[in-house]
């Protein structure tokens, strides 16, 4: 079985001001049963920069399994960007199947194409699908 490798975002993010409707995916209904909606998004790291990253979205089924979204043809670029703020805290914490490795650091480098975790608004998880060249 392959590996995955899962970071976690642990501390709040917020997503860029002015960034609303760049998703390429529609929002749950916020109701009381499902008042923390996830937003499932794909994307290439186009940016690092002063804390922050920028991803070229790409079109998709956001029920993809991480294995098929890596496939070749699988995702289609949108047109779209989205910046992310990453941790003001530095608290991050990398996955790589069951065994947890602690990082003071998300290493993203442009290039990486991800799927990124939205909570409630708020960047939850990213992982990586693979890294740039």
């Amino acid at each position: 079985m392959k590996k995955k490798l899962l970071c976690l975002f642990v501390g709040l993010l917020f997503l860029a001001v002015g960034a609303s409707g760049c998703t390429g995916g529609e929002q749950a209904e916020v109701t009381p049963q499902n008042a923390t909606s996830q937003q499932v998004l794909y994307g290439q790291v186009s940016a690092i920069e002063g804390g922050k990253f920028t991803l070229s979205l790409f079109e998709g089924e956001t029920s993809l399994q991480p294995q098929e979204a890596a496939a070749p043809g699988a995702l289609i670029p949108s047109g779209e960007s989205q910046t992310l703020y990453m941790p003001e805290d530095g608290q991050l914490f990398c996955l790589s199947g069951e065994e947890a490795v602690g990082a003071d650091f998300l290493q993203l480098e442009t290039g990486d194409v991800v799927q990124v975790t939205l909570t409630s608004d708020q960047l939850s998880s990213v992982l990586i699908l693979s890294q740039g060249e």
